[in-house]
């Protein structure tokens, strides 16, 4: 999974890549722009849960570039460290592939040096190839929409960097939104020697949530996305607390005349037909919000329209509400 997150100093940051790790379970994690460095980055990736990482710091609150992977499942080699990438060898007991990292700089007299060299890494290198991350560049004038934008973002030598192709997506077509602007900045190219070790590579562009950029899942063996699984049997949810009637309702039931233990069973049974009718299950709503949000987003991005941007904004603060609630769970 890569995934410009624009700054993962935030609590939004963290419900969010906490969300998409969830769910998609990637074996390794990039990051890119996080803005924050030092001690705080230490903190912050302890918390989302990988057991190694290696960084290129943020300077001040501009770049950076983070990997985190798991060991258990995969081992990553660093090969080479540039202010605007991570160059790394990542095997697991089926393959071994390079992967390049990218965070382009903004600015495009400061991107030349990232495609020479990326340049220099394709001539020296006959290695299946991945490359992915955020070029702050689009290939061709369609994948922006605003004229300016196209004119700005559009690169010949982005086009002629590297011999490779583009693996394409599933999903919407642009990975990053400012206002009514639209843009696929973020992408995965691959060389022949990569399509040809892994046929079944695929892409996909998860649902944008609070920042301006999608996520983008590689699935290197073309398996299908992870979907939640609602589990049966009753557990307490400590996010029940958080809804005004659940005192007055734990008390309204709760039977004093039999033995604890027929009391808990009864008061569970209960509680389990409340959280339908009345509170909700914090899943089901999870996943029933991202599929409105990546609906709307899918439509924004071919046509304009107020109501559906008034509407998204909506969804997005309840999609916030709940990512709180299933913290507390």
């Amino acid at each position: 999974m890569v995934w410009n997150c624009r700054g993962a100093g935030s609590s939004e940051f963290m419900a969010t890549v906490k969300e998409y790790v969830s769910v998609n379970k990637p074996q390794v994690l990039i990051l890119v722009e996080p803005r924050i460095s030092g001690r705080t980055a230490d903190r912050v990736v302890r918390r989302i849960g990988f057991s190694h990482s290696h960084r290129v710091e943020a300077i001040g609150f501009s770049g950076g570039v983070w990997v985190l992977w798991q060991g258990k499942h995969a081992r990553v080699d660093i090969l080479a460290n540039h202010l605007q990438f991570i160059h790394f060898w990542y095997a697991t007991s089926s393959f071994c592939i390079c992967v390049t990292a990218v965070y382009a700089c903004p600015r495009a007299g400061k991107r030349q040096f990232l495609w020479n060299n990326l340049c220099s890494l394709a001539s020296g290198s006959q290695e299946p190839w991945l490359v992915c991350g955020d070029f702050n560049a689009i290939l061709h004038s369609s994948e922006a929409r605003r004229v300016d934008l196209s004119l700005r973002l559009w690169c010949r030598r982005f086009q002629s960097c590297v011999e490779a192709c583009d693996l394409g997506f599933f999903g919407p077509q642009f990975t990053w939104r400012r206002g009514t602007s639209w843009a696929r900045i973020d992408r995965a190219l691959g060389n022949s020697a990569l399509l040809v070790l892994l046929s079944d590579i695929r892409v996909y562009h998860l649902p944008i949530l609070y920042f301006d950029h999608r996520p983008l899942i590689i699935d290197l063996c073309g398996a299908p996305l992870h979907r939640w699984k609602v589990q049966a049997g009753f557990k307490f949810h400590a996010a029940w607390l958080t809804h005004p009637s659940f005192s007055e309702y734990v008390s309204s039931n709760w039977s004093s005349d039999v033995s604890v233990d027929v009391a808990i069973a009864s008061m569970g049974q209960s509680l389990s037909q409340w959280n339908t009718s009345v509170f909700g299950n914090i899943l089901l709503k999870k996943r029933s919000l991202l599929s409105r949000i990546h609906g709307i987003q899918s439509y924004l991005a071919m046509r304009p329209s107020t109501f559906l941007s008034n509407l998204e904004v909506h969804l997005q603060q309840e999609l916030r509400d709940v990512l709180v609630q299933e913290e507390l769970l």
